[in-house]
């Protein structure tokens, strides 16, 4: 009988030994996910950084100064160039400066393609993070308490992951090993 609940020939269905079988299944990420995802997320923000800064003033002024002049020529027809006096605001022109418009607007779409990135890399962050599991608010054997109670204690860290997408990328540096080593203690 013994050797049937040792070899998991015979299944308990509850008490310490089903809370013991409980615990070896207990999964976690591992170190190689957790990193990719830290280094995806790292690297998500600094795309976004980075776009952002070279893009979104620059072509939201630049928009609305296209889109001005281009509202200019259909309210008053062709005229001399009201910027710098020398070109003409005309047919041609205003071909051109739509044209200059629309690329602007796929520059503004590669900013936002950048920040979906982003959000994406956080949700796949966010889903390796998981609630304490229940097997280990059962009670365990007293020589399994203390460290138990150790991994409750970090798990419980991770978990409680914070909003932001760096912090979020440093959180789970910061506690994944600590939550496999106890884990692995247990």
């Amino acid at each position: 009988a013994i050797r049937a609940l040792a070899t998991g020939v015979q299944q308990v269905a509850e008490g310490p030994d089903a809370t013991l079988r409980a615990i070896l299944t207990l999964s976690f990420p591992d170190t190689t996910t957790v990193a990719e995802s830290v280094a995806t997320v790292r690297a998500a923000v600094q795309a976004v950084a980075e776009e952002s800064g070279r893009t979104l003033d620059a072509l939201q002024r630049r928009v609305g100064v296209l889109e001005a002049a281009v509202a200019l020529h259909d309210d008053t027809g062709d005229q001399p160039c009201p910027v710098c006096e020398q070109g003409s605001l005309d047919g041609d022109t205003v071909q051109r400066l739509r044209s200059e418009v629309t690329q602007t607007r796929d520059r503004l779409r590669g900013l936002r393609s950048a920040q979906e990135a982003l959000r994406s890399a956080v949700r796949a962050a966010r889903n390796l993070i998981s609630p304490v599991p229940h097997s280990l608010s059962e009670t365990l054997p007293q020589s399994m308490s203390a460290d138990a109670g150790l991994l409750i204690e970090a798990w419980t860290e991770w978990a409680n992951a914070p909003a932001g997408d760096l912090a979020l990328a440093d959180h789970l540096a910061d506690w994944h090993e600590t939550v496999r080593t106890a884990l692995a203690t247990v």
